[in-house]
């Protein structure tokens, strides 16, 4: 492109960032994202989000939570997308407390969570074996007018039997056929 005189823009280099972060090459990420700032093509949240996705993918969900904390100083404001990676990120690393601090975060900055934020937080608490968390979770998305999907019915009948809470799972997943 450039011997050609074509400029990357910004949606060049996130597809590379992408691409680089899917294929679990974060650092190689990084350097693209180096190359971009050095162009001076402004990274934007999307940009910033799949470098997140990135190290969640290859867990090293500390270093993606310090790509978010860095967004706010780059002129980038974090949009649900954001704490929606990092929520699955904290889950899936175990780390559901730090995952539930940035869902309260995402209350203190009024920002609307998602089927995939309450989705994500139902799984890791169902995992780590909080289920009394998850109901709470369930009447919070009822309240918000967001209605359970089949995605979180299975996680969460899962959750329940592989914690021993048969009789419920069954009784809900009875309630989800009606």
């Amino acid at each position: 492109m450039v011997l050609k005189t074509i400029n990357p823009d910004v949606y060049t280099y996130n597809t590379l960032v992408d691409a680089l972060c899917k294929e679990g090459k974060v650092k190689e990420a990084k350097s693209v994202l180096a190359v971009m700032l050095k162009a001076c093509v402004e990274p934007n949240v999307i940009t910033y989000n799949t470098l997140m996705d990135g190290y969640v993918l290859v867990y090293e969900v500390k270093k993606a939570k310090h790509v978010l904390n860095a967004m706010p100083l780059m002129g980038v404001t974090p949009n649900v997308h954001s704490y929606n990676i990092m929520i699955k990120g904290f889950c899936k690393s175990k780390m559901v407390d730090e995952a539930l601090n940035l869902f309260k975060e995402m209350h203190q900055k009024n920002m609307v969570p998602t089927i995939v934020t309450y989705g994500s937080l139902m799984d890791g608490l169902c995992k780590s074996g909080r289920i009394s968390y998850v109901w709470e979770l369930i009447d919070e998305m009822h309240d918000r007018g967001i209605p359970a999907d089949v995605i979180t019915y299975n996680s969460l009948i899962d959750g329940l039997c592989k914690n021993g809470h048969l009789d419920r799972a069954i009784a809900l997943f009875n309630k989800m056929k009606d």
